[in-house]
């Protein structure tokens, strides 16, 4: 057996390591967190507090008869805020954006408030849900200079939020079945080893990477990108193939972005087995992956993730993989309402792939599939259906030079969401790599992906196109 050295790997690796750190808001959390430095403006000796006037009292008074008027809340708010109760302003505010998470007023209050006592995560989350909301009013204007302000006091965060993973054929590595390439399909390996680094320019470092969707205003940034695969067959017989693996991506932002800088780690163990029934050999496979992620140095969440699958080998051509999989996602940041805003949760999909391989034909490899997903989150604004359909081929183009295309379509239906317009959404993918092999190990290759999220909510449409080019080393 080969044996390699990855040292210089792991050492090129650390340079993606990121140096900033990021609070992330998932929502509008009034967690007793410290004051933290606000803008001078807005440090001010606290006032004696006015006295209650009569409206606020019948406000109050009528609000223990009907706690749900959210209209009612935010004028309460604004009545405290007048006299300098900011803390009841706040505590007030909250049940307004609770009660009705599309007033943009109510939102742009609660966000004062909150930068006024000191809560910065909460007050950006605010200003920037008010612009989302109503992005052409007086309400977005002010909360976008409010924003920049207290970007200025501490360099500044984004509201984020997370979607769970899933399968579009880009991903059933290493969870479902290893890439089908040029070698052997019955992917007997004892050592499974690649790298990938290189640069790339994403339109939308919000999208990061395309399981996670981060919300906020699309921004481009040039990047540093790494990602590491391994996988060892640590016990390795004629009946039985056991062993670890190992996953990670990185990425590195612009300064200005580096609140968006990924780290992801995704051990895992996996067994396989393999049964020749005559006219089919049957790889029964099963894998556990935890996956770690981090924003800007701060943990983001993680998730538990078990993938059974059975992979029929037709012949050397032709090759069938049947999955089912289900994960469990932990996000740091639940939001203001659990029952609305978190995205802890499960996940079950279930699909097929099938392959055809040629190794004597230009059309080296054809990769038609499909699945479908119920996603259960806790919050009813994350909690969907989806169906999709992909494929990828791959053609020779010269000796050492193959072109790979990939395509693919989803369409989410989330049937809880609270809010008008729907955020149904279609999924669009597409994307092509040019690569270059100089060595059975090591090659090149420029690519350039799209991904299309198309909603009627503009809250949750996006779009997102990466170009970039890497060296890669496999063993």
């Amino acid at each position: 057996m080969k044996t390699v050295s990855t040292t210089w790997a792991v050492r090129a690796l650390t340079r993606f390591v990121p140096a900033a750190l990021v609070a992330l808001a998932g929502a509008l959390s009034l967690a007793d967190e410290p004051p933290g430095v606000l803008p001078e403006e807005i440090q001010k000796s606290a006032q004696p507090l006015a006295a209650k006037n009569a409206f606020e009292q019948e406000l109050e008074a009528r609000l223990k008869k009907s706690p749900k008027d959210g209209s009612a809340w935010r004028m309460l708010g604004r009545l405290r805020m007048q006299r300098g109760d900011w803390e009841g302003a706040m505590e007030a505010l909250e049940y307004a954006v609770t009660l009705d998470q599309l007033s943009a007023a109510a939102f742009f209050d609660y966000g004062k408030a909150a930068s006024r006592l000191g809560h910065l995560d909460a007050a950006r989350a605010a200003f920037e849900r008010t612009r989302t909301i109503a992005p052409e009013s007086e309400y977005a204007t002010e909360a976008q200079s409010l924003m920049e302000e207290l970007e200025s006091a501490d360099g500044g965060v984004q509201l984020a939020t997370y979607e769970l993973r899933t399968f579009d054929g880009e991903n059933l590595r290493p969870l479902i079945a290893p890439e089908i390439t040029d070698k052997d399909p019955t992917w007997d390996d004892v050592l499974d080893i690649r790298l990938d680094l290189g640069a790339q320019y994403n339109s939308n470092v919000t999208l990061a990477p395309s399981s996670r969707e981060l919300s906020g205003q699309q921004r481009g940034s040039a990047q540093g990108m790494g990602a590491l695969s391994m996988r060892w067959a640590a016990w390795n017989t004629d009946v039985v193939r056991i062993g670890p693996s190992f996953d990670t991506d990185l990425t590195l932002n612009e300064r200005n972005l580096d609140q968006f800088d990924l780290q992801s780690y995704r051990p895992g163990l996996w067994i396989e087995s393999t049964f020749d029934t005559g006219p089919v050999v049957v790889k029964p496979r099963a894998a556990y992956i935890y996956s770690y992620d981090e924003f800007g140095g701060n943990k983001f969440g993680d998730r538990h993730s078990l993938a059974l699958s059975a992979s029929g080998l037709w012949n050397d051509r032709q090759i069938t993989t049947w999955y089912y999989a289900i994960d469990n996602n932990d996000i740091v940041d639940d939001g203001t309402d659990p029952s609305q805003t978190s995205q802890d949760g499960w996940s079950n999909t279930i699909g097929a792939v099938h392959d055809f391989v040629n190794r004597d034909f230009f059309w080296r490899n054809f990769r038609i599939g499909s699945d479908f997903q119920n996603v259960n989150t806790e919050g009813d604004i994350y909690r969907f259906y989806a169906s999709s359909i992909y494929s990828q081929s791959i053609f020779v183009l010269a000796p050492r030079l193959n072109l790979k295309v990939r395509g693919g379509y989803a369409y989410r239906n989330y049937p809880d969401f609270p809010e008008n317009p729907s955020r149904n959404t279609h999924v669009f993918r597409a994307g092509a790599e040019l690569r270059k092999y100089f060595t059975d190990d090591l090659s090149a290759a420029l690519y350039s992906n799209y991904d299309r999220f198309a909603s009627k909510n503009e809250r949750f449409d996006s779009e997102r196109f990466i170009n970039g080019a890497m060296m890669s080393w496999e063993y």
